[in-house]
């Protein structure tokens, strides 16, 4: 009654007590609504009768998914562009399907619960997405679901963040991931953290990769490989995101070294990389090596940044600085965290 734009509503219980809320039938009548954010344990029933929300341009909801869920709303939102899903998957099948053809950014985050001997529900979640007009898309997923993603030629930008060590063992990763990232092979900007590729999957070429972002585990020995499907790369950022690998003990009992050298060079770095940038640097030997392993090779590079995190010795960043470049202007920044300065 009000011509309410935005609503952001989060329902905390703190008594302890688990309570669902559900939302007004008239919410979805709301001719003027353009921002819509439901958090906690909402119960989004919409209504019988015809109902549309038909300026609702952006939709964040936290809540646990199930089957037709995501069809039953957006049949209702005919002019969305910005769709962001939160939630854990609790039922052993799930159907998870959006379509949204004005859709332009699209961000999924669905945690599965898992036991130590199995991951519950990874044989059943099927995830589809139609959004011919899509630019971005950011899947954040503890377990990789069965993955579609249907015309995604408008993709410019993916991320993809498969977070559990244990569920890249699982007899169904590979070909679910090999499936997912040739769906995405065409972006311009990838950024990408997964504990096993190479080994397991079937990378596509990346034709039009010229931004790569790696968050490198301590088990990761994959991304050199990625560097060779991505010939027209220019800009690459590592990130050591820490050597502890998450998921059940015994999938990570023999971790292997993070630094495997390829026999080839990647292409990339002789002729196309122009800026490389080192996050979370420690000082370990496998990352001195990489660094290394980068400066020697990269041909055209003009600038690489070195970000250490903590306090190196003197002795370590000289040690950096003193590499041999393949590169003759290529200039070496490295700056220490916490002390905010630039070597």
């Amino acid at each position: 009654m009000h011509n309410l734009v935005e609503l952001d509503l989060c329902v905390t219980n703190l008594s302890g007590v688990d309570e669902n809320y559900e939302l007004p039938k008239s919410l979805f009548k709301c001719k003027t609504l353009v921002v819509l954010k439901l958090r906690s344990h909402i119960i989004i029933n919409t209504p019988d009768d015809s109902w549309c929300l038909p300026r609702l341009k952006v939709l964040f909801i936290e809540t646990d998914p199930v089957n037709n869920l995501m069809e039953k709303l957006l049949d209702g939102c005919p002019a969305l562009e910005v769709l962001a899903v939160t939630g854990h998957v609790r039922v052993e099948d799930l159907d998870f399907n959006i379509s949204a053809l004005e859709l332009k950014k699209l961000t999924i985050h669905l945690v599965t619960r898992y036991r130590l001997d199995e991951y519950v529900g990874l044989l059943n979640l099927n995830v589809s997405v139609r959004a011919p007009k899509l630019e971005y898309f950011h899947l954040q997923q503890s377990v990789l679901s069965s993955f579609v993603l249907e015309n995604s030629k408008s993709l410019v930008k993916a991320t993809i963040d498969l977070t559990h060590h244990g569920a890249a063992k699982h007899p169904t990763f590979a070909s679910r991931a090999t499936a997912l990232l040739a769906q995405i092979c065409h972006v311009k900007s990838l950024s990408l953290s997964s504990h096993n590729l190479d080994e397991i999957c079937d990378l596509p070429i990346f034709g039009n990769l010229n931004q790569l972002k790696l968050h490198l585990h301590r088990c990761c020995s994959w991304w050199l490989e990625l560097l060779k499907r991505s010939p027209n790369l220019e800009s690459l950022v590592i990130e050591h995101v820490g050597h502890n690998c998450r998921g059940p003990v015994y999938f990570v009992k023999h971790v292997k070294p993070l630094w495997h050298p390829p026999e080839l060079v990647p292409n990339c770095l002789l002729s196309h990389v122009k800026t490389i940038c080192i996050i979370g640097f420690g000082g370990k030997d496998d990352e001195f090596k990489i660094a290394k392993y980068l400066l020697k090779n990269g041909e055209v590079l003009n600038s690489m940044k070195i970000y250490t995190d903590g306090d190196l010795c003197a002795k370590k960043l000289e040690k950096l600085s003193m590499f041999e470049r393949g590169s003759k202007t290529c200039k070496v920044d490295i700056w220490q965290r916490f002390r905010n300065k630039k070597n």
